[in-house]
């Protein structure tokens, strides 16, 4: 007998449902949660019976619910117009999150002001982190400067 795998996309739907199951860390809509409540809420979600404990079933339950929520047309398999429908979805609810935290004054729109006070040089801060960044006090960042930043703020800054 000779069996055929198709590794491409079992890898897909695996990376699919860890991710799935990652997002556990949100908050019910998909939105991140606040660090400090990231973990707490995602524990959560996990410990069904709120026995304060997490087992291995209960991980697996919710990895069933997060497939069965993907598998739209319970055929107990993923397809791939699911799965980018899926991607769609979350995609989209990002979106959404992200201009309703832009748009602070609720106008529909981003102002060049609103668009201002995002990002990692926003608000009164700004000038401090630019500062701190410039290390010769020119008042300009050289290339040497920028690339510096990744070694003292850590990887998020790369």
């Amino acid at each position: 007998m000779t069996r055929t795998f198709f590794l491409g996309p079992a890898l897909a739907v695996a990376t699919a449902l860890t991710l799935a199951t990652a997002a556990d860390a949100r908050d019910g809509d998909g939105a991140q949660a606040p660090h400090d409540r990231d973990r707490a809420t995602a524990f959560e979600r996990l410990d069904a019976d709120s026995d304060g404990f997490v087992t291995e079933a209960e991980i697996e339950a919710r990895r069933a619910e997060r497939f069965a929520a993907i598998d739209t047309d319970g055929n107990g398999e993923i397809s791939a117009a699911e799965l980018q429908a899926h991607a769609e979805m979350r995609r989209d609810q990002r979106f959404e999150r992200m201009v309703d935290r832009l748009d602070t004054d609720g106008s529909g729109g981003i102002t060049r002001e609103e668009f201002g006070r995002a990002g990692r040089f926003r608000g009164a801060g700004a000038g401090e982190m630019f500062a701190r960044l410039d290390s010769n006090g020119d008042g300009r960042l050289s290339a040497a400067e920028f690339e510096a930043r990744g070694e003292r703020h850590g990887p998020r800054w790369r």
